[in-house]
């Protein structure tokens, strides 16, 4: 199986709705998972950071970026993000695929195949 990292906006940028940016990246999680791809969508730390609050380099180093690390590629979607940023820039340094689109990870999966 394939597993696929969900980096997309949650909070930072004027005008960003958490629920509705952790709705987005859900949706996708959604159609990876009807194309046999397991997402891990960190945007659900925005709910435990309601419980358990840290603050942003936390939530990086020993969260999303860790979890990056694991995955297989990087599926970036949605608008400016300083956290997808970073996100990105690491993805890059460590050599993992980044796809823009749901139809561009299907594609590699099916070439891998």
């Amino acid at each position: 199986m394939l597993y696929v990292y969900v980096s997309a906006p949650l909070v930072g940028s004027p005008g960003d709705n958490p629920e509705i940016n952790v709705r987005m990246a859900l949706r996708i999680a959604s159609q990876l998972m009807d194309e046999g791809i397991v997402p891990f969508v960190p945007h659900l730390a925005w709910y435990m950071n309601g419980y358990h609050p840290r603050d942003e380099a936390d939530w990086l180093n020993y969260y999303a970026l860790p979890w990056l690390e694991r995955c297989d590629a990087v599926l970036r979607i949605g608008g400016p993000s300083k956290g997808a940023d970073i996100e990105m820039k690491f993805a890059t340094t460590i050599g993992k695929p980044i796809f823009m689109a749901v139809p561009q990870v299907v594609s590699w999966k099916e070439s891998r195949e």
